[in-house]
């Protein structure tokens, strides 16, 4: 079902219901942009450079599409699950949301009917959850100090600010019109010629003229321009009744404006099976839009992650486990579905309920409520194929133990995966080299180079620099020994290599590039005037 921000507030409540009866949810996003040319550029890179790297390419941009597909098994049929997909527009509202597009990200999205016009017009707000509990403080405070003055019934000038001379006659006349108001008739003023600023400096004159008279309140005309009703004053009774009402009124206005993060709290707060495909980037992404800017260090991620989400689990490395790798040709999610539909697999009994449902035949692709949707049928498929039965299809599954929080990686070579919740994986590199050569080379010379070390495995950084891993690893001590020398190239073991990429070896680059830099400068400045110059400089 699609999510606006016109049906949002409507549909909140089935999205967190569904949440909370669910075996196991299923997340897809689509983002604003991706690097994904940037990707793959140090293949024995570190987890945390990896992941520090990928922090650093993907800032700015934003997911736009959350797709949530939540699956629960059938009361009635414990061998069947019941489905209920959500595909929900995310915008962030307000004058300081900035974010990135990248524009071939958002040509691929609208080649695969990604509708922009949803999107700017009706996506649903959202904020992080500390802003949320920040900005809910913050109401709850002024409405409680709001009832105190009210209780009090006098008016509260501690706050008000001296009218600025050049706004004196603005105020006077805004009084002015309160006055002609208060002896008509009418029921209602409109003040709407006014900016912030001066409305201010207004609710300040009603205070201190008007106190017990008349009530303000804030209007929105159209256009999005703002205003200020003016009413007269009510008794008591019915101005606590219009009070209360404002209160709530603003809340909602507050839920409205916090959006999409009540269901990330949703999802926290259940502790639910989350799953994913190939959900590195979807993790972070997730986390950042609705947890502020990720930690700098990968176990306080790892930590904020668990967290939140203590069970999570990744399609994608889940293919990669010894029972299913041999049968899952391209783990690539259409060909995964594609394969799941196929001896020795097949398509679970699932039911899908409410309006606007996807089915596996529907194909749309890249549209995150049915990627979503997709992920969860894969999912219990490839789970019926291990022999685990619905009703333990969730966080608990013992099955699943080996594979929970295990985040699979692309891009370093060997290492699979980002383990949440324990150490990742070290491998030896002791046969593996950083070269660097003329950026004429091509992989032959990079070949004839290392032709005394047998079979090498090549892995380009730059037209002129690449990794370089000998298959037969018995020959890596004596490389460095025999390798002989040749102008322009140069061999480096990866320990050493690493070393020398460490942040306080950058560190040190930068501070050094920093004094070459200034003495060029100082050099300059103290160069002698030419006699030409010194000639002319009497001009």
């Amino acid at each position: 079902m699609e999510i606006l921000d016109t049906n949002f507030s409507e549909k909140l409540p089935e999205i967190v219901e569904c949440i909370r009866k669910a075996n196991f949810v299923a997340l897809d996003q689509e983002f604003t942009g991706l690097f994904r040319d940037s990707t793959f550029g140090q293949p024995y890179a570190s987890v945390q450079s990896h992941y520090s790297k990928m922090a650093k390419l993907f800032d700015g941009f934003i997911v736009i599409q959350l797709g949530i597909s939540a699956f629960w098994v059938d009361p009635e049929d414990e061998t069947k699950f019941q489905c209920r997909t959500f595909n929900i527009y995310l915008y962030p509202r307000g004058r300081r949301s900035t974010f990135r597009f990248e524009g071939s990200c958002i040509d691929f999205l609208v080649s695969n009917g990604f509708d922009f016009n949803k999107l700017f017009l009706n996506g649903v707000s959202y904020c992080s959850i500390q802003d949320a509990e920040k900005m809910k403080a913050q109401l709850q405070q002024r409405h409680s100090e709001m009832a105190e003055q009210m209780a009090r019934n006098e008016a509260d000038l501690t706050s008000h600010i001296p009218v600025p001379d050049g706004e004196k006659e603005t105020i006077d006349k805004a009084c002015e019109e309160i006055d002609k108001f208060l002896a008509s008739d009418d029921e209602e003023l409109i003040l709407d010629s006014y900016n912030g600023f001066q409305r201010k400096l207004i609710y300040q004159a009603i205070e201190e003229k008007f106190f017990g008279k008349v009530t303000a309140s804030p209007k929105e005309m159209e256009k999005n321009r703002k205003a200020m009703a003016i009413t007269r004053k009510k008794s008591p009774e019915e101005e606590k009744k219009i009070f209360e009402e404002k209160c709530e009124q603003e809340m909602k206005n507050l839920d409205a404006q916090i959006g999409v993060t009540h269901i990330f709290n949703a999802l926290a707060e259940s502790k639910v099976l989350i799953i994913c495909h190939n959900m590195f980037l979807d993790l972070m992404y997730f986390m950042r839009q609705f947890t502020g800017p990720l930690p700098d260090d990968l176990n306080e991620y790892k930590k904020l992650v668990h967290d939140h989400f203590p069970s999570i689990l990744d399609t994608k490395y889940l293919c990669s486990g010894e029972t299913l790798k041999p049968h899952v040709n391209s783990t690539v999610l259409p060909h995964l579905l594609e394969t799941c539909r196929n001896e020795p697999f097949g398509m679970p009994k699932v039911e899908c309920i409410g309006e606007e449902k996807y089915s596996v035949e529907c194909e749309k692709e890249h549209e995150a409520g049915y990627d979503a949707f997709i992920t969860g049928i894969c999912f219990i498929s490839l789970a019926t194929f291990l022999k685990i039965p619905p009703k333990e299809l969730n966080g608990n599954c013992k099955k699943l133990k080996s594979f929970k929080n295990k985040i699979f990686l692309m891009g370093l070579e060997d290492i699979s995966c980002i383990n949440l919740t324990g150490p990742d994986g070290k491998p030896s590199r002791q046969h593996v080299f950083h070269t660097t050569f003329p950026s004429t080379w091509k992989s032959g010379d990079i070949v004839r180079h290392f032709r005394n070390f047998g079979q090498i495995h090549i892995k380009w950084i730059s037209e002129g620099s690449a990794f370089v891993a000998l298959q037969q690893r018995e020959y890596a001590a004596s490389v460095m020994k025999k390798i002989g020398r040749t102008p322009g190239v140069t061999v480096m073991p990866y320990t050493e290599y690493e070393a020398t990429q460490s942040p306080a070896v950058d560190a040190a680059k930068k501070r050094k590039a920093s004094q070459e830099e200034a003495e060029k400068s100082s050099a300059k400045k103290a160069r002698p005037l030419s006699k030409r110059f010194d000639e002319s400089s009497d001009w």
